[in-house]
């Protein structure tokens, strides 16, 4: 992803229950400039983003408990959350849930990373 679309560097959460892949996401959002968290499950999310004030969360579906969707529902809620652009990525073909649900971008697992950062930069 570094060269790939200039952006000034944003608050990004990765939420995923696959840690590896958030874990590593978060390495090469971090190599790019990034201020980068990390939570593994809903609940985290929602109290690290609190905490943290993302400009964008990068959010898995298919999570136990608090999915991504369940989510987006609540930041779209949280006046504190709401204006948060939310990408969800997701190995599950679930784009228009994820629309409804308050998602502002859908990408595929595993992420193409040139898309990532133009929606990174948007």
């Amino acid at each position: 992803m570094p060269h790939t679309v200039p952006c000034s560097p944003q608050r990004v959460l990765i939420v995923d229950d696959n840690r590896d892949l958030a874990d590593s996401l978060g390495m090469v959002l971090c190599l790019c400039g990034h201020c980068v968290e990390v939570a593994y499950c809903g609940e985290d999310a929602i109290s690290k983003a609190r905490s943290f004030s993302p400009d964008v969360v990068v959010c898995d579906l298919g999570m136990p408990r608090l999915d991504g969707c369940d989510v987006a529902r609540t930041f779209r809620a949280d006046p504190l959350l709401r204006r948060v652009r939310l990408i969800a990525l997701t190995a599950c073909h679930r784009e228009e849930e994820a629309r409804v649900a308050g998602f502002d971008h859908y990408l595929i697992k595993p992420p193409n990373l040139r898309q990532l950062a133009r929606l990174l930069a948007d």
